[in-house]
């Protein structure tokens, strides 16, 4: 969610304020923040205009000639936006103006020729002037600035932007949006929040028939009919704004409720009172096999746990989640009906997810907010709609059903009690300061407080003494608190043996090899395991899917592995990540979820991979893992049998540790490249976790440095193509194991004239701990391995 400080600066004063440093404490005490981000676009050269008239031009059907009022003096530029027209005020960068290209490039505007016709500046759009990411048309504006006004005069476009991560705010539903997060920050500053609304003049007529059918879903609905419309660009300043938390306006109406929802996190809904019938609103469950098509233009099926907003024929909204199209406010809205309302958290969930919708709006109600604060954005819309557009009127009186039971929450607490907890000698007055700065309601008696939680604090987050020790905790500063260790002994917590696997695998490949940890979503796009070739129905099925695109839980790491691919190949030189996760295998009752590990390098420049380097490159990250993890030596087999689309036919390999099969490692299956159009040369190494974890350690003791030095011999054995390396390195280790130290197989052989044989060349260091070998004593054991190897293999051994 972005947060605009200047926007908070509305209701808290930031004068000389640190931002950064207001940041790092708001991370600490409030919510995580992502990113600050800093705008600073250029503003000089840039001017309120008029488009008096537009002409068209003489050499391109696309393009027209604007001319431009600026005050003193009229000017003609060349413009192709759609939006522009006769009458619309808008913003000009003139000659010397620095502007952005679609590539987010800076250049300097001239006055230059387009097809043949003069023009000097530019009528901009969002993106031009780096604002945003909109370039679909000019910015328009409202009448209120004069034209010929310089921009840096009118307004300032500079802000600062707080990126906060959603997740750290999911039981806070107060801090989704400005008024809550602005009440945070006035009280780790200890200035004061300014938040004061007024109630409006609302008529006395009743116009409007409304009845609210499902008031467990409803518990609060409040309505107002807002008269003499005129339905305009809003102010520069809303625009701006809006722009900063990544909302594009669209006009007055519509930027008054995005505007109100980011202030006071309720959401509104605006109905052209034209379109409903009778002027009669009913708040029900859906009708059997009834349908609407909400403002995306999307068809939606309802059942009846969906809730809607309906008139006296048909559904007219998708409660919380979305209007319809049968009743949004279009350019001839003259009278509208303004919703704000209240409804119950988990029914909004569902419904969104059913629908395959998420929106601003159903994104806020299903964290369960406070019912006064649809009083509260109502209130704030009709105060906007009174400041700018003078000529409306409020012609209804205020509608207002409620089955919300007043309850307070209040927690008797002591300041010893809280001080205990805390590890700190803080004062009574500063912890009632605080949660006095909190807006609680204290009511002191000596050590003694009852407390009474604001409404918007008490749906889902306090309600127990130590939720109020933690508010004291976090403003008073966690960093204020003095470290302790525990008065009492602890015992050693238990720790899982796949933690300290996946531990394990993190650090040798994030810190050691270079990689990056992914995460994916445990779902599966349809379409992805259609060009893969695998079959959805092997899935196991998810009965509320929060994509329609993703209906099945993952049975392998793979496919979304390949898809994170597809996206890095673009930008990235050199892709090496892994991920470490859950996969879902159908069974009879619960799924099997076991924990596995998935390793990918890929190289976008590489041509052809025909010599397996990017396969062996995995080969090599392998044999570093394992040598952290404890289990004992890993050997690879050559190994095609594995019924998987991605496994290479003859770039593949089992890997094997104490005699069981751990996973696999591949050269992704040319096919499947093809198919998903990826352009990289991928190598894969697919590990199972939880098997891994259940193996027997192997815990190598320390052995000092050998005193005496060791010899190499090289042997050279013809053996029979069934019999493998392995089986011929454990009849190698039985000849003289005391004196072996180590076996490497360095060469293979082959030739027409071996037939079904093959020459292995194997390299043994032999090693006494308490003298030098000498060469007579390796003449006997060659010997022996020459024996040795004849019984046990039937391979000879070449001399």
């Amino acid at each position: 969610m972005k947060i605009s400080m200047n926007w908070i600066g509305k209701y808290v004063d930031l004068n000389g304020i640190d931002l950064n440093e207001l940041s790092n404490r708001f991370t600490l005490s409030v919510a995580e923040i992502d990113e600050v981000i800093k705008i600073k676009p250029k503003s000089s050269n840039f001017y309120i205009t008029k488009v008096d008239e537009v002409k068209p031009h003489p050499n391109a059907d696309k393009l027209r000639i604007a001319v431009c009022d600026l005050g003193n003096r009229s000017q003609e530029v060349v413009c192709g936006a759609p939006n522009l027209h006769s009458g619309m005020y808008s913003i000009l960068a003139d000659t010397g103006a620095v502007v952005k290209d679609p590539k987010g490039k800076e250049f300097t505007l001239q006055e230059t020729k387009i097809r043949d016709v003069k023009s000097s500046g530019m009528l901009v759009s969002p993106s031009e002037m780096g604002l945003s990411l909109d370039h679909g048309g000019i910015i328009e504006l409202d009448n209120s600035l004069a034209a010929g006004t310089p921009l840096d005069q009118a307004v300032s476009l500079q802000d600062t932007i707080w990126d906060i991560d959603n997740k750290s705010l999911t039981h806070r539903p107060d801090l989704w949006g400005h008024v809550g997060i602005a009440r945070e920050i006035a009280s780790l500053l200890h200035r004061d929040f300014n938040y004061n609304l007024t109630k409006p003049d609302f008529s006395t007529e009743n116009p409007l028939e409304i009845k609210v059918e499902a008031p467990v879903l409803c518990p609060r609905y409040t309505a107002v009919k807002i008269s003499k419309i005129k339905i305009q660009p809003s102010p520069l300043w809303m625009q701006l704004l809006l722009f900063h938390t990544d909302q594009r306006p669209i006009n007055n109406i519509v930027d008054f409720t995005n505007f109100v929802m980011f202030s006071t996190r309720n959401p509104l809904h605006a109905f052209d009172i034209n379109h409903i019938k009778d002027n009669k609103i009913i708040v029900r469950r859906a009708r059997p096999q009834e349908t609407i098509t909400t403002l995306d233009g999307e068809k939606h099926d309802l059942i009846g746990d969906d809730l809607v907003i309906a008139d006296n024929q048909r559904a007219v909204a998708l409660a919380g989640v979305m209007g319809g199209q049968n009743s949004e406010v279009i350019s001839s809205t003259s009278e509208i009906v303004l919703e704000s309302a209240n409804f119950k958290a988990g029914s909004i969930r569902k419904t969104a997810s059913r629908h395959g919708i998420r929106t601003e709006s159903s994104a806020r109600f299903e964290k369960s907010l406070d019912p006064d604060f649809a009083r509260q954005a109502a209130w704030m819309f009709c105060e906007l709609v009174n400041k700018n557009l003078p000529d409306s009127e409020i012609s209804s009186k205020w509608y207002d059903l409620s089955a919300v039971v007043d309850q307070k929450v209040v927690i008797s607490i002591s300041c010893d009690f809280i001080r205990q907890k805390l590890g700190n000698s803080i004062s009574n007055q500063k912890i009632v300061k605080i949660l006095k700065s909190l807006d609680f309601k204290i009511d002191e008696n000596g050590d003694q407080l009852k407390v009474t939680v604001p409404s918007y604090r008490a749906t889902k987050d306090i309600s127990i003494p130590e939720d109020l020790v933690e508010e004291i905790g976090r403003i008073f500063g966690y960093d204020n608190i003095k470290p302790q260790l525990p008065a009492v002994t602890m015992n050693k917590p238990f720790y899982l043996p796949i933690k300290k696997v996946q531990n394990l695998i993190r650090n040798e490949l994030s810190i050691e090899l270079g990689f990056n940890e992914i995460m994916t979503y445990s779902f599966v796009k349809e379409d992805l395991l259609t060009e893969i070739g695998e079959k959805i129905q092997d899935r196991v099925a998810l009965v509320n899917p929060i994509s329609k695109e993703e209906p099945v839980l993952r049975k392998y790491l793979v496919p979304n592995l390949l898809e994170a691919v597809l996206k890095n190949e673009r930008n990235e030189e050199k892709i090496r990540f892994y991920e470490l996760g859950r996969i879902f295998k159908p069974e009879q009752g619960l799924p099997l979820q076991p924990q596995m590990a998935g390793v990918v390098i890929a190289d976008p420049e590489l041509e052809n991979d025909d010599e397996g380097t990017l396969f062996f490159q995995m080969k090599f990250v392998l044999e570093n893992l394992f040598s952290r993890l404890e289990r004992g030596q890993v050997e690879f087999v050559a190994n095609n049998n594995f019924d998987l689309p991605w496994i290479h036919p003859a770039k593949s390999a089992a890997v094997i540790v104490q005699d069981k099969t751990v996973g696999y490692l591949t050269s992704l299956n040319p096919y499947i490249s093809k198919n998903l159009q990826i352009k990289s040369k991928v190598a894969l190494g697919i590990l199972d976790l939880d098997l891994i974890s259940s193996l027997e350690k192997k815990i190598k003791l320390f052995q000092p440095l050998p005193k005496y030095p060791g010899i190499s011999h090289d042997v050279s054995i013809i053996i029979d193509n069934n019999i493998s390396r392995k089986e011929v390195e454990k009849v190698l280790w039985q000849v003289e194991p005391q004196l072996t130290r180590k076996i490497e197989c360095f060469d293979v052989y082959t030739s027409k004239k071996l037939k079904n044989k093959r020459s292995l060349s194997f390299r043994i260091l032999f090693q006494h701990p308490e003298k030098t070998l000498k060469q007579k004593k390796i003449k006997k054991i060659h010997q022996k391995i020459v024996k040795t190897v004849k019984e046990q293999t039937g391979g000879t051994i070449l001399s």
